[in-house]
């Protein structure tokens, strides 16, 4: 996770660390494990000379929450320990100088009553569409206290030799083109079959859909990027509007709609339905949909 050296988190360690009081958080980042994985990443992104979302990211753990960044040196694991509040000391210059933008590419959520455990790869990148830096896996520990999810700790190690990722854990292995289609993760039950459903739908940069309508509605949460998304009105007339992060998005069944992504950034949402929900074409002109 962030490409950091143990060295600076050492040096970040000996700066004593103040008791301040903790700022209320954004409920879209902490009442669903999808929102507050969002937001884990969202904080620490930026390119060159923007600063860091360090109070939202604040708001994210418990109290004497920890941190462990695994490296090796000659050949031995070497561990950094640290808390949220070192790492951001450690990093922060580094980031808002040279930009930095980790972006996580697949992820496993396992969940026991009010606890779980999310495996999330990711990559790193200095810009959104930049060389890639490196990739590695996060293994964040979550808690459930009954109106919010909290980040008990955090561990993480890069992908190196004789330590390469699966395959089978990538879900987008890099950010599509414009001209690229949109990619659905199924997360649980089927849009094309009778019952509940979730899945990921990772819109690529630029994206703007064809004019079209589903049988039943559509229940979205966006999770990163901007969302451009128009729903006609009675006249008939889109309306296209922009969704940043934590927006909830529903789409009644049968309304004509169009949905697409601001550039630079995968738009990536959370949807939720009852299958089976069948898409039928109103217009496939997409030009200027989505301005």
């Amino acid at each position: 996770m962030r490409g950091i050296a143990p060295l600076l988190i050492w040096s970040a360690s000996a700066v004593s660390v103040g008791a301040a009081q903790m700022p209320p958080a954004n409920p879209a980042d902490v009442g669903t494990i999808e929102g507050i994985v969002t937001a884990f990443y969202d904080v620490i992104n930026g390119p060159a000379g923007t600063p860091r979302q360090w109070r939202r990211d604040s708001t994210l753990y418990m109290p004497r929450a920890t941190f462990v960044g695994m490296t090796e040196k000659d050949g031995k694991p070497l561990p950094a320990v640290m808390t949220p509040e070192e790492f951001r000391r450690a990093v922060n210059a580094e980031f808002v100088a040279q930009g930095f933008f980790e972006t996580e590419i697949g992820h496993r959520v396992e969940r026991f009553g009010n606890v779980a455990q999310v495996r999330s790869v990711y990559q790193t990148r200095r810009a959104a569409n930049g060389p890639l830096l490196g990739r590695g896996v996060n293994y964040l520990q979550l808690y459930w206290d009954g109106s919010r999810w909290w980040i008990a700790g955090a561990v993480w190690d890069d992908e190196r030799p004789g330590a390469t990722l699966p395959p089978s854990w990538i879900d987008l292995e890099e950010p599509p083109s414009t001209t690229a289609a949109p990619r659905v993760v199924p997360l649980a039950g089927a849009r094309d079959r009778p019952g509940l459903f979730a899945q990921r739908l990772l819109l690529p940069p630029g994206y703007c859909s064809a004019v079209h309508t589903h049988n039943g509605q559509l229940d979205g949460l966006v999770l990163r990027g901007t969302l451009k998304l128009g729903v006609a009105d009675s006249s008939g007339k889109l309306r296209v509007l922009e969704y940043p992060p934590g927006s909830f998005v529903p789409v009644p069944a049968g309304r004509a709609h169009v949905e697409g992504a601001s550039a630079g950034q995968v738009t990536e949402i959370y949807v939720t339905g009852v299958g089976p929900i069948r898409t039928t074409i109103v217009d496939s002109a997409k030009i200027k949909r989505c301005s």
